[in-house]
C-alpha cells in the first residue's frame, strides 16, 4: 500500500476511557484479514489464500476509528461469501458524537480445499 498520500492525515482521537491503543485494529473472518489504521481513518482488506495475503480493498473513512468488528454478511448477489465490517467512527466536530458505518466485503472461498 502506497502510504505517501496518507502521511499528512493525522486525525485527532476523541477522549476515550479505554485510551487510543492499539493504533491498528485487526479483524479476521474466514479468509478475510482487515487492518484498520485508527488515526488515519484507513481500512485495508486482504484475502489470505495459498499462504499469502492479497490486497482486495482500501477505504478512506475520513474519521478516527474508535472501534471495529467483523461478522458474517451472508451471500452477495453474485453468489460469493460476504463479510460485514462494522465500525464506530468519531465525529470530527464533536468528541462526544460518533457514527456507525457498515462496509461489506465480498470474497470467494473454495470449501473443497479447506482441511477440517
Amino acid at each position: 500500500i502506497d502510504q505517501r498520500k496518507f502521511r499528512k492525515i493525522d486525525l485527532m482521537p476523541p477522549t476515550m476511557a479505554m485510551g487510543t491503543m492499539p493504533e491498528v485494529i485487526i479483524c479476521c473472518h474466514e479468509i478475510i484479514v482487515i487492518a484498520i489504521i485508527r488515526r488515519k481513518g484507513l481500512l485495508l482488506a486482504y484475502e489470505f489464500k495459498g499462504g499469502s495475503l492479497t490486497a482486495t480493498r482500501q477505504e478512506v473513512l475520513n474519521h478516527y476509528v474508535v472501534d471495529a468488528s467483523v461478522r458474517p454478511g451472508g451471500a452477495s448477489p453474485e453468489g460469493n461469501e460476504r463479510a460485514e465490517v462494522v465500525l464506530l467512527l468519531a465525529h470530527g466536530d464533536s468528541s462526544r458524537d460518533g457514527q456507525i458505518v457498515s462496509i461489506s466485503i465480498d470474497y470467494s472461498i473454495d470449501k473443497a480445499k479447506i482441511n477440517m
